[in-house]
C-alpha cells in the first residue's frame, strides 16, 4: 500500500470519536499493489463492472428509469427491486472510480446518473 497526494474524504470518520483507537484514512489514501488484489480490482474495473452495465441494458433495469421519465413506451421489465441494481452499479462504479482515473468508466457512470435523475419527480419521490 502506498499514501496518495489525493484525498477524498474517508467512507466512515471516527476522527471526533473518544473512543476510536483507529484513525480513517480516507479511499484516495491507500492503493493496491500488490499480486493478490491489484489484478482482482483491475478485472472488475475493466471487465465486470462493464458486463454488469451490459445487463442492466438487457435486462431492462435501464429502461425502466428511460420509461418513468417518458423518453420511451414500454413496460416495466423484472422484479419490483431491480431499481437497486442500478443504484448497486452506481456504487460499484464509484468504487472503481476512487481508486483508479478512467474516463471511459465516468462517462458510463454520468450516463446512468441521467437516466436515473431524469426519472426523479420535482419533490425527490422516484420508483420506476
Amino acid at each position: 500500500m502506498s499514501v496518495s497526494s489525493r484525498t477524498i474524504a474517508p467512507v466512515v470518520d471516527t476522527s471526533r470519536s473518544p473512543h476510536a483507537r483507529l484513525r480513517p484514512l480516507s479511499v484516495s489514501a491507500v492503493e493496491l499493489r500488490d499480486d493478490f488484489w491489484a489484478p482482482r480490482l483491475g478485472v472488475n474495473a475493466e471487465t465486470t463492472i462493464r458486463s454488469q452495465l451490459e445487463h442492466l441494458e438487457e435486462s431492462g433495469v435501464l429502461d425502466n428509469f428511460r420509461r418513468a421519465s417518458g423518453k420511451i413506451e414500454a413496460p416495466f421489465r423484472g422484479p419490483v427491486f431491480s431499481d437497486s441494481d442500478a443504484y448497486k452499479w452506481l456504487e460499484a462504479a464509484s468504487w472503481s472510480l476512487a481508486g483508479r482515473e478512467d474516463p471511459e468508466l465516468g462517462a458510463l457512470v454520468d450516463s446512468v446518473i441521467e437516466e436515473v435523475a431524469s426519472a426523479q419527480e420535482p419533490d425527490g419521490y422516484l420508483n420506476t
